[in-house]
């Protein structure tokens, strides 16, 4: 027979009591209400059908962040002011000490942002507050634990019980770029809590009050922000190269004079930026170092989709050119590239071109094309030789990642970055969330990769607490 928590008996037994009770059903409506109408009103400009069909896949976590906002809030209603406090009155003999003594922390807490540290699956997390200053601490939590990974944030409750802090039941996970939102949302409500009083003569226990008070008061904002995060992700990403461009694909022919052939070749092969990849036809790439490359913030905001030199991966193919007979074929992902490109061909082609055609498609479009799923397949890599290249191939690439200009980081590397003291913060952050999805793809089978060897590289391995 499964043994219920005190918490959890706790929890069903007050929900049980409040359908009985009109003014305290009527309180939490009112809560559930209210943050309903902020997340339509800001999230979904107030398109009420598109919130009921994000709700469908987050009721439980919506419901769970309400009822607990409502369980922590005093109301201006009759004494008592609290609906755990009326329950205890009424009907807390039928718990156990631990069960109330759960209520009585629930009514007291405050959520607040955790940066998670480490991990024991199905035993506990060590966490820190990212609100709060203070030492990190242990959470016993054995559910969540099996799904949380290292640098996780989380939007949080945590009480205190005998055996430990412990999680409240509702958690709200947060990714690594919308962290500092929370944070902001936080420390405004403090500062506005704390102008209220004379903070000269404000006692550290007071202070802790004050804080709690303004957490308290920033569930709603919390949810929001959480809400809007989700409808973000749920979104399909953009998709940019490093240049920060969105992805169409572009294919120009250039038809040629006969003779330009060989007069054509000779000139690819003393222009530096073009890089001999195939004799039978004649093929280059178009490699750009970093320092040539246009670097767009826009590029923080999509997925990164480009190719890279194998001798150098800090350059990138920008496009590749073919040479067969008289017609010169250049492909290229996007408008800009294939403009800046055309201005290095036109002074190399002169009067041979007798004729341009220019086709281009998007990602959508090539979807569109591609094969059915069900289509016969090759024979799949086994399990061990793909985990080896793919480790393989990941080493090299964060070898050569510390030295790449990054949109993150306004066009700087990781190592210029890295010495810092400005943008140093900026790069553990990107080191962290980069090491968090890493650990977060091994439940879709993905081997996971030890990212020490970066934080060395970078001599910031003293921040990775």
């Amino acid at each position: 027979m499964k043994t219920i928590s005190p918490s959890n008996e706790a929890i069903r037994q007050i929900m049980d009591w409040l359908k009985g009770q009109a003014q305290w059903s009527a309180a939490f409506s009112m809560v559930v209400d209210r943050q309903r109408d902020r997340v339509v009103a800001r999230v979904f400009a107030g398109d009420d059908d598109a919130f009921g069909r994000f709700a469908q896949g987050v009721g439980k976590e919506f419901f769970g962040w309400a009822f607990e906002t409502f369980l922590s809030e005093r109301l201006a209603t009759d004494v008592p002011d609290s609906p755990i406090d009326d329950f205890l009155k009424r009907r807390g003999w039928r718990l156990n000490p631990l069960g109330q003594r759960y209520l009585r922390a629930m009514r007291d807490s405050a959520p607040t942002l955790l940066e998670v540290l480490d991990v024991a699956p199905g035993q506990h997390v060590d966490v820190a507050d990212m609100i709060v200053s203070g030492e990190p601490f242990r959470v016993h939590e054995r559910s969540a634990s099996r799904q949380i990974k290292r640098w996780d944030k989380l939007c949080a409750r945590v009480v205190e019980m005998p055996e430990g802090r412990v999680f409240t039941g509702a958690i709200l996970p947060i990714t690594g770029r919308e962290t500092m939102q929370f944070v902001g949302v936080a420390q405004q409500a403090i500062q506005q809590l704390t102008k209220q009083v004379a903070v000269a003569g404000t006692t550290p226990e007071r202070f802790r009050e004050l804080v709690r008070e303004a957490l308290k008061n920033s569930a709603d904002d919390f949810l929001v922000l959480w809400v809007a995060q989700a409808v973000a992700a749920a979104a399909p990403p953009r998709i940019v190269n490093s240049d920060g461009d969105d992805i169409v694909f572009h294919t120009r022919r250039y038809e040629l004079r006969p003779k330009a052939r060989e007069r054509l070749i000779a000139a690819f092969s003393a222009n530096s930026e073009l890089k001999l990849t195939g004799e039978r036809p004649r093929q280059w790439s178009w490699v750009q170092p970093p320092a040539d490359r246009a670097v767009s913030r826009d590029a923080a905001e999509g997925l990164a989709l480009d190719s890279r030199d194998i001798g150098d991966p800090t350059r990138v193919n920008a496009a590749s050119l073919e040479l067969k007979g008289a017609v010169l074929k250049v492909e290229t992902n996007s408008a800009a590239r294939l403009q800046r490109l055309e201005q290095l061909l036109l002074s190399l082609l002169g009067a041979d071109v007798l004729a341009v055609t220019t086709e281009a498609k998007t990602l959508e479009e090539l979807r569109a094309e591609a094969p059915a799923e069900d289509a016969p397949r090759g024979r799949e890599i086994p399990r061990r030789l793909r985990e080896r290249l793919e480790r393989e191939f990941m080493e090299k690439h964060y070898r050569a990642w510390i030295d790449m200009q990054l949109p993150a980081l306004n066009g700087a590397t990781p190592r210029e970055a890295a010495t810092d003291p400005k943008r140093r913060a900026a790069v553990v952050e990107l080191l962290k969330e980069m090491e968090n999805k890493s650990a977060h793809g091994a439940e879709r089978n993905q081997a996971p990769f030890d990212f020490t060897s970066v934080w060395q590289a970078l001599g910031l391995a003293h921040l990775r607490r």
